[in-house]
């Protein structure tokens, strides 16, 4: 089975759990190739024996491994997106951060994990990715997003008007901090906390949410994926506003038309077996803690 292995920084309170995962990468005779940064990192905290193949683009990755264990929370399975691209190799994210939407296997279960990949005891889901198209390429190649797209005031103290066409059909014109367009995977994520409302991850929606709408009559709205959106920007003093993918962001400082839709390649997140979302909303949300239950 050949794995690659993605990560970013490490703590040093973490070094014991590093080391355990490379202990059980040998004792599963895994082939196993680091991302380089990471495995830099590695080498500064631990005494690694092992030959490990290194990999820092979408060519090599594509070359040494059937699938990728992203170790950390929800931000580093999000940058992994990007050197996945469209290859279609499954992703397993291994939680070591702390809330941790994406992640569905633990670090303390990660013999088993391993066993259980060996034996081909998961399932892959395509989860559908956003894609943003401007008239200058302002993210580049990388211009699709697995959570959300935002956007948003680049002065806390000041509002953006943000209009937005659904299939040329006039949306609204949302007055407030800004606009999340969020996958049902980014669902739990930005939009969430804005008061949006939680879609599966089998659904084929997209969910618009404001962010601190001035008009509180406002609410997020759960449109269909095959949906194209557009969004025009304005700053209240100045033009002035930030627009995100993901984790990676650019400041604009006047009016561009925004389009969004869905990228036509998808992701595909490894879930094991005995594991699903509605355990992760329960565990990770708290839900079900009433004595009642």
């Amino acid at each position: 089975m050949k794995i690659a292995l993605f990560g970013k920084k490490i703590d040093d309170n973490l070094k014991d759990v590093f080391s355990y995962i490379i202990k059980e990468f040998e004792s599963h005779r895994c082939e196993v190739s680091i991302y380089a940064p990471f495995y830099y990192e590695l080498s500064k905290r631990l005494n690694i024996d092992c030959d490990f193949q290194l990999f820092t683009t979408n060519e090599e990755l594509t070359r040494q491994a059937e699938l990728v264990i992203v170790l950390g929370g929800d931000g580093t399975l999000l940058d992994v997106v990007g050197l996945v691209q469209d290859s279609q190799i499954p992703v397993l994210g291994v939680n070591i951060g702390r809330l941790g939407f994406l992640p569905t296997a633990s670090v303390e279960d990660f013999g088993k994990t391993l066993q259980m990949l060996r034996s081909r005891q998961y399932d892959i889901e395509n989860r559908s990715l956003l894609r943003i198209i401007t008239e200058e390429p302002l993210f580049g190649e990388l211009n699709y997003a697995l959570n959300d797209i935002s956007i948003l005031t680049n002065y806390p103290s000041r509002m953006l008007s943000i209009a937005a066409w659904i299939d040329d059909c006039f949306l609204n014109n949302y007055w407030g901090d800004g606009l999340v367009v969020a996958t049902p995977t980014g669902s739990t994520a930005y939009s969430l906390s804005c008061g949006g409302d939680i879609l599966t991850p089998s659904s084929k929606n997209f969910i618009i949410t404001p962010i601190a709408p001035h008009n509180l009559t406002v609410r997020s709205l759960i449109i269909s994926e095959d949906s194209k959106i557009k969004i025009r920007a304005h700053g209240d003093k100045n033009n002035n506003y930030i627009i995100a993918l993901d984790s990676r962001s650019v400041v604009v400082d006047k009016p561009i038309d925004i389009f969004i839709e869905k990228e036509k390649f998808g992701f595909n997140l490894l879930r094991m077996k005995g594991s699903d979302f509605y355990q992760t909303l329960r565990s990770k949300l708290n839900w079900g803690l009433d004595k009642r239950n």
